[in-house]
């Protein structure tokens, strides 16, 4: 009985050892996305309020990003609609408590577009200030806040490959690569969209 307590008792100092520190640093950001519609070669402008609701002066830094997701994995790139992204002033600066400041971008269209780059994204990033401690050693936690920018882009899909040619054995005598050996054939051209 008393092991179940203590470990029911390290899972809470746990829990609120790990939580505590992203409350400290806290930081808030609206609107929480961006949707637009745009044609090849148009632009358009948006503004996302950030504000520091922790504790805490906090040095944000604000980068553009790409976003390439699926139902598990988030991964940015600086390539794609991260291109089309401007961001107005500085980008990296500094908050106290309950401060708040407006960031402005524009997104920039260009005259040919690949039909897939169209969700892209502010990334904030806060850490809190912290005193420069002599012979120690410091672990920071931060918060960073992905608004997303969604561009709908209209028209067909322009497909990047074209399949030209293929050949491949009527019955497949095994799924297993290797064992059998099969003669196929994939051609494509590529339309450089």
């Amino acid at each position: 009985m008393k092991v179940r307590h203590l470990t029911a008792l390290l899972m809470i100092i746990f829990i609120v050892g790990y939580v505590a520190p992203a409350v400290a640093t806290g930081l808030w950001a609206s609107p929480a996305d961006f949707r637009y519609n745009l044609k090849p070669g148009d632009s358009v402008s948006g503004e996302v309020t950030v504000r520091n609701i922790g504790k805490e002066e906090v040095s944000v830094n604000v980068t553009k990003k790409r976003l390439l997701m699926d139902s598990v994995n988030l991964v940015y790139s600086d390539r794609g609609i991260a291109q089309w992204i401007t961001i107005e002033g500085n980008t990296t600066f500094r908050l106290k408590p309950g401060e708040s400041r407006k960031i402005r971008f524009t997104v920039n269209a260009p005259g040919k577009i690949n039909y897939l780059d169209a969700a892209g994204a502010l990334v904030i990033r806060g850490v809190p200030v912290q005193n420069a401690a002599t012979g120690q050693i410091q672990i920071v936690q931060g918060v960073e806040l992905v608004v997303p920018i969604y561009v709908g882009l209209p028209g067909p899909i322009i497909e990047s490959l074209k399949l030209e040619d293929h050949k491949a054995p009527t019955i497949l005598l095994s799924f297993m690569p290797g064992s059998s050996p099969t003669n196929s054939k994939i051609q494509v051209q590529s339309r450089q969209t």
